[in-house]
């Protein structure tokens, strides 16, 4: 799937709408037939996007009765590689890359708030023991060649 970007009106958690369509519209073709086992996985931003609708309340639903197979597809696992899980704003120095993110985001403070650690950090709060049974494993992978802010923020997402 390819997803809406700032260029194109992409507001936050609009990466997350666009995997909420998908499997909406997987969930109507599999309607009737044998239930299929499905994974999801995302790259750069795509692993933002995968992480946001994983973990952002707005999904919470789908994310749970997929998770739980209830219905005709069986969500069994996850994957963000080279992801931007954290953004680490104040510390940039790149203001190109800052403005695109304001824009996404809408301000300073909730780039940070969003930031695909900190709303998984805010779920697994509050589901507790229970996340295990709500979300499917999820494989977090950065390269040794990946930029460091992406290496640290996947060992950060990853509670390493």
């Amino acid at each position: 799937m390819d997803y809406k970007t700032v260029d194109h009106g992409a507001k936050y958690p609009s990466g997350g709408d666009e995997i909420e369509m998908v499997f909406n519209w997987l969930e109507k073709r599999n309607a009737g037939k044998p239930r299929r086992d499905v994974y999801i996985m995302g790259n750069s931003a795509g692993a933002a996007h995968v992480m946001t609708w994983l973990f952002e309340p707005a999904y919470d639903e789908t994310v749970k009765r997929l998770t739980a197979g209830q219905g005709d597809l069986k969500l069994k696992g996850a994957s963000a590689v080279g992801g931007p899980f954290r953004w680490y704003y104040k510390d940039m120095t790149d203001t190109f890359l800052q403005s695109i993110l304001v824009n996404y985001y809408g301000d300073e403070t909730e780039v940070d708030k969003n930031a695909p650690t900190e709303v998984a950090k805010r779920a697994i709060d509050s589901l507790g023991g229970s996340i295990n049974k709500t979300r499917p494993p999820i494989l977090v992978a950065v390269s040794e060649f990946d930029p460091e802010y992406l290496r640290k923020s996947g060992r950060l997402l990853a509670g390493k």
